[in-house]
């Protein structure tokens, strides 16, 4: 699926015409959806590649309001398609504490068809790898809210470098987009998206990242039998440090005696999904491998 937005329903329409042709889906909007629904929602929607309108990126809170008024208008249209709206990370909305208050906020005033949220967590600060400490936080939070409201969940992974004045966001290794994808996997999300698609393909050709991006979303394809309409019940954490607001794997599910693994350690996901139990583990280093000894 491509995900973009653009000034003019020509472009629209022509995007969603080529897409036609590829069996793609789309998720757009254009400046004529709020000037003039009426005819603009039926042109879209009856190209079968279209997927869902695209309501907002990263709302500030004041724009709850609105953004519900907006999908109300769509829905009067079309009760059909998703309605899109990509929400802050935990940095933003005044921070961890006060976040999955506002997120639940979001949720209870903003008709959303489900929850999506991005927060790149590989940066390098003085040639340092670093993984935010707020990022599992992050997916805590997440995975409540959407839990809470019987909510399926979308999140990202980084694959177009960046810099800001904290740090360096770098292009991915395989080991990084890993991480982020596995990690998302174990903690719910059914939906795994890209930020950008300039970092994959690039003027008409693909970049070094396509291939690795292609790669992880066989991986995640092939573990879709395992994963799909899965519940998720608890998740832990192992390591020589757990990060703030997650818990720390203490004891374990019935038909595991011991878990041990090295320092940097683990996301462990329990879940049940057709009648059996599963655990996994995803390695917290995109460095290197991670030792695991399990009884």
């Amino acid at each position: 699926a491509y995900l973009g937005w653009f000034d003019s329903f020509a472009e629209v329409d022509a995007l969603l015409t080529a897409a036609d042709e590829l069996d793609m889906h789309i998720i757009t909007s254009c400046t004529e959806l709020d000037a003039d629904p009426k005819n603009v929602i039926p042109a879209m929607t009856a190209h079968p590649s279209f997927y869902g309108f695209h309501i907002e990126d990263e709302p500030e809170v004041s724009e709850f309001e609105w953004l519900a008024n907006k999908i109300e208008v769509i829905r009067k249209y079309d009760k059909d398609h998703p309605c899109y709206v990509n929400v802050y990370p935990n940095w933003a909305w005044g921070g961890e504490d006060a976040y999955l208050p506002k997120l639940r906020s979001f949720l209870k005033t903003v008709p959303v068809s489900f929850l999506s949220f991005d927060n790149y967590p590989i940066k390098r600060i003085a040639g340092s790898t670093q993984v935010r400490p707020d990022w599992y936080h992050n997916l805590e939070d997440i995975r409540t809210a959407a839990r809470e409201k019987k909510m399926n969940f979308w999140a990202f992974a980084l694959a177009l470098s960046h810099s800001t004045n904290e740090a360096t966001y770098p292009v991915p290794t395989i080991g990084e987009l890993r991480l982020q994808q596995f990690s998302n996997l174990v903690y719910g999300a059914v939906a795994f998206q890209y930020f950008t698609t300039w970092g994959i393909i690039q003027n008409q050709g693909t970049t070094p990242v396509y291939k690795d991006v292609a790669l992880v979303n066989a991986e995640l394809k092939q573990l879709e039998k395992i994963f799909l309409g899965a519940e998720i019940m608890n998740v832990w954490h192992t390591g020589a440090v757990i990060p703030t607001g997650t818990q720390k794997l203490n004891a374990l599910p019935k038909g595991i005696k011991s878990v041990k693994t090295s320092d940097e350690g683990a996301v462990v996901s329990f879940f049940y999904n057709n009648g059996k139990k599963y655990i996994a583990f995803v390695n917290k280093s995109c460095l290197g491998g991670m030792d695991l000894m399990i009884d």
